[in-house]
């Protein structure tokens, strides 16, 4: 996790791995952006209200679309 310390991070998917990412390195990362496909997650429903609830507080970024 230290290596994540103090960096931009972009963390791609909609699933319990990436949600779990998400919300691990977004104490210690300068910034983190959430990228999925869709505004519908496969993750566990408490962790998508703790994503959103971190983009609506302005402390994750959350991007709709495809990295290509």
């Amino acid at each position: 996790m230290d290596d994540f310390r103090d960096r931009d991070v972009l963390i791609v998917g909609g699933g319990d791995s990436a949600l779990d990412w998400t919300l691990n390195l977004q104490p210690i990362a300068r910034r983190l952006t959430l990228v999925h496909r869709r505004d519908e997650f496969r993750g566990a429903p408490h962790s998508v209200e703790k994503m959103r609830s971190l983009v609506a507080e302005g402390r994750i970024g959350l991007a709709i679309g495809q990295v290509t």
